[in-house]
């Protein structure tokens, strides 16, 4: 096999890469719970769940903040209600963003199926390519496919292996000067 069909080949390799990580990625936004919104509403409810309980039957200290904070005089029935209200707004709208992140594969079930279909239909023909072209399976990845394209395209190597090689030669000086910088 020629270096320039070698190269098409890798190039065609490496788009098919590219275009299964991004399905990949389209699939976790669907599958996996947004980790931040989950803490977020965690955290507030361990903040904000504490301060609104010890609004019991003692308010003085409160009111007297708010009557000190706004100069005006504010009724104590009025911050019970005020926190009872908060309390249940906030319980209503962290349970729907809670149920709505841990239901969304479920929400989003037809999409799911066809990104994964498609996801498939990629990896059948990146299997197909590989078997044409002989690439590692280890190698299969968009930066090593990079690589291996630009040392073709470079006429540094002429076959696989010799771009596995300079590929291996590549990332082993790269981790050393890491590790001596780290």
């Amino acid at each position: 096999m020629s270096r320039k069909e070698l190269f098409c080949g890798i190039e065609e390799l490496r788009d098919l890469v590219k275009k299964r990580n991004l399905e990949e990625q389209k699939l976790s936004k669907y599958i996996n719970p947004n980790k931040k919104i989950i803490k977020a509403i965690v955290l507030i409810c361990i903040f904000i769940y504490p301060v609104i309980m010890t609004l019991n039957n003692e308010y003085k200290g409160i009111t007297s903040v708010i009557n000190f904070t706004i100069n005006k005089s504010i009724n104590e029935h009025n911050v019970i209600m005020g926190a009872n209200m908060l309390l249940m707004v906030w319980t209503l709208i962290a349970v729907i963003l809670l149920s709505y992140q841990v239901l969304k594969s479920v929400i989003f079930k037809d999409k799911i199926d066809n990104i994964r279909e498609s996801i498939n239909f990629i990896i059948d023909e990146i299997n197909e390519l590989n078997k044409l072209y002989e690439v590692p399976i280890t190698y299969i990845k968009e930066g090593a496919l990079e690589y291996f394209s630009t040392c073709l395209k470079e006429k540094r190597a002429d076959n696989i292996r010799q771009c596995i090689n300079y590929y291996i030669d590549e990332t082993h000086v790269d981790n050393i000067i890491h590790a001596t910088k780290g």
